[in-house]
């Protein structure tokens, strides 16, 4: 018998939108990310304490002359010991980072849930710097949008980086010796 000209794994109905459902197939990914991170922290401790002894006596000592006297005859032994501590310390760190690209990726799986794997790269070089952005995660079929384009911030278990190699980006790193000090403080 002749194989016909259907296929149900590969048919796609000639009206319907291009958008990536199976492995191999390719997603366009708009890379729109803007975060900003910061922390602060402060600690402001006292400590203090103190000791005073006071004593009179009601007896006339007239040989000891190293004990106050007043005019009555009477001895005083007066003693105080005062401590301290105090200290104040503060910590701030901001840090923002915004990110915008498009980076096409292709579907690696397709789940038994129906969400798509995707990873994909792009390298860029220019003035013999390198830049590689490198992009995976979990998307669903239907934040797929008709034009085959998934939005960065709909991509669950997103693994994103962007990464610099070339003179810059070796000029702009602390040399050897600034390391090693920095890591013995």
């Amino acid at each position: 018998m002749a194989d016909g000209l259907f296929s149900e794994d590969t048919y796609k109905p000639l009206l319907s939108d291009r958008k990536a459902r199976s492995v191999g197939d390719t997603v366009t990914v708009i890379i729109f990310e803007n975060s900003t991170a910061s922390a602060s922290t402060g600690a402001d401790t006292k400590s203090e304490s103190g000791v005073d002894i006071t004593s009179g006596l009601d007896v006339n000592l007239p040989r000891i002359p190293r004990v106050n006297r007043d005019p009555k005859g009477k001895a005083h032994l007066n003693a105080n010991l005062d401590a301290g501590n105090h200290f104040d310390g503060k910590g701030s760190l901001n840090r923002a980072g915004k990110m915008v690209a498009r980076v096409s990726a292709t579907i690696t799986e397709v789940l038994s849930n129906g969400s798509l794997r995707l990873r994909g790269q792009q390298n860029i070089e220019l003035n013999s710097e390198v830049q590689k952005i490198k992009i995976s995660g979990l998307i669903r079929p239907d934040d797929i949008a008709p034009d085959n384009t998934v939005l960065s911030t709909r991509i669950a278990e997103q693994d994103l980086k962007y990464v610099g190699e070339g003179l810059l980006s070796t000029q702009v790193k602390p040399g050897l010796f600034t390391r090693i000090v920095q890591w013995l403080f």
